[in-house]
């Protein structure tokens, strides 16, 4: 009686230390130097990381911390959707031009990248009875704009 309750704790035992060292490899983690900075929509965050001086932002999957695309960031613009779809606006420091801003939007399989060069000035235009736009300038001095 008394060794099968030493038997039936140890599998105890054993299988809580298997099953914790098997989800462990699973499970996503930041490293020490990072921290989700805020929630985008129910599927994306913000993760901060500050290793490095620049470039401290990137968008990561809520759930696997993958990065959503591969450019860092410096700043981004607080709105989040755009025509309903997530959306991302995101700014680099360059010496050059100050900072560069470029946009991503999600189509719902994929982030895209909105302007193929990136933009000196970018601004989101609500106008009341018309669709919101982007518009801006970009390095080489054009204008740009992109309407969904």
């Amino acid at each position: 009686m008394i060794l099968k309750r030493y038997v039936s704790l140890a599998l105890v035992c054993f299988a809580y230390l298997c099953g914790t060292a098997c989800s462990a490899g699973k499970t996503p983690a930041l490293n020490p130097m990072e921290s989700i900075v805020c929630q985008m929509g129910k599927n994306w965050c913000i993760v901060r990381d500050d290793q490095t001086r620049r470039n401290p932002f990137s968008l990561r999957d809520r759930k696997t911390l993958e990065p959503a695309f591969d450019a860092k960031f410096e700043k981004y613009l607080d709105t989040f959707e755009f025509g309903g779809k997530p959306f991302i606006a995101a700014a680099n420091w360059n010496p050059a031009f100050e900072y560069l801003w470029n946009a991503w939007i999600y189509d719902g399989h994929q982030w895209l990248q909105l302007m193929q060069k990136p933009c000196v000035e970018l601004k989101l235009i609500e106008e009341d009875g018309k669709p919101v736009r982007l518009e801006g300038t970009d390095i080489d001095g054009q204008p740009v704009s992109w309407m969904p």
